[in-house]
């Protein structure tokens, strides 16, 4: 008897810093992997987050950023982390939703990585260059590109990105021929719109925000269902008489899938929280991000649905990663 009741205790003892720890988490700095360069859009959203995250659990919530492969260097190295809660993921629907459809991950996505939530709502917004085209609206845009079919030019941040999809399924709704540009990233492609080299360009909205005001782009329209109180004039393009191009960029939060479910349910908890932070919402709704939160479950239901629309768009368009 005595044999059992010490087999039990030592049982009891090594299970119990396991529970320790899942209990006080977090007790050291989490990392949160960025699969984007510094300085960009998705940095400034990720270190907002990051910020009133740590002022919420008291511990350092430290950004890493892992740019390059579409995104996947950054994914694979979240799947491949310890299911501890100190290595989760920021990545956007174009790591989580369009690549897989183009090219064979190093991970599982699905069997790998765990969606806690989906975290933002980002449009891309359409703007072009006045100085180069002379269209007020879309429909003046898509009434100029008929009459000049591949005359006009669409800068956007490579293949298979969302700002290329949202064009090409622009161009099958609309019925026009715009000729392609890629680039290796945003803020090229706003050089080049700017000097005058390309006539249009897409892109999320804090980069906009600034030459939009200023009067040196115009934008025409937004892929979100509703306008951005960052950007009240500008319609939706259902509203600008193209439905059917809503297609928005956005960012979820992603932990390895071994994750248990205790800790998954404290981590979630402290993110909904988070995103719901007034202060924040009002800082990066001025800049045009949409905050949002969700259920794990709903999370990975979304992803689902996604990865088929944009693969949809894809395929009709014969996307294929550079």
């Amino acid at each position: 008897m005595r044999m059992w009741v010490r087999a039990w205790a030592i049982v009891a003892l090594l299970a119990l810093p396991a529970h320790a720890e899942t209990d006080r988490w977090p007790s050291r700095p989490v990392h949160i992997v960025l699969t984007f360069p510094p300085g960009g859009p998705s940095d400034l959203l990720v270190r907002a987050i990051a910020q009133t995250l740590s002022e919420r659990v008291k511990q350092p919530v430290i950004v890493d950023n892992r740019p390059g492969g579409s995104g996947l260097i950054g994914n694979d190295l979240v799947a491949k982390a310890a299911p501890d809660g100190y290595m989760l993921g920021l990545p956007s629907c174009g790591s989580m939703a369009i690549v897989p459809n183009l090219m064979k991950l190093p991970y599982d996505r699905d069997r790998d990585l765990k969606v806690l939530t989906i975290a933002a709502r980002v449009p891309e917004v359409v703007v072009l260059n006045p100085k180069r085209v002379q269209a007020a609206t879309l429909g003046e845009l898509i009434a100029y590109a008929k009459a000049h079919p591949g005359e006009l030019t669409f800068g956007s941040t490579g293949n298979g990105s969302p700002v290329h999809l949202v064009l090409e399924r622009m161009k099958q709704v609309g019925g026009v021929d715009i000729l392609h540009v890629p680039y290796k990233g945003a803020v090229v492609a706003l050089q080049d719109i700017l000097a005058g080299q390309i006539d249009m360009t897409a892109a999320d909205a804090p980069g906009l925000l600034p030459h939009v005001q200023s009067g040196a782009l115009r934008a025409l329209a937004m892929s979100d269902t509703q306008r951005l109180a960052a950007l009240p004039d500008v319609p939706t393009f259902a509203e600008a008489g193209l439905p059917g191009v809503e297609m928005v960029n956005w960012y979820a939060v992603i932990a390895p899938a071994g994750l248990p479910a205790p800790l998954t349910e404290q981590i979630h908890a402290a993110l909904v929280e988070t995103l719901a932070d007034p202060g924040l919402n009002r800082k990066l709704g001025a800049l045009g991000l949409r905050l949002v939160s969700t259920s794990p479950e709903e999370a990975t239901a979304f992803v689902k649905s996604e990865t088929k629309k944009w693969g949809d768009v894809a395929r009709a368009a014969d996307v294929h990663l550079d």
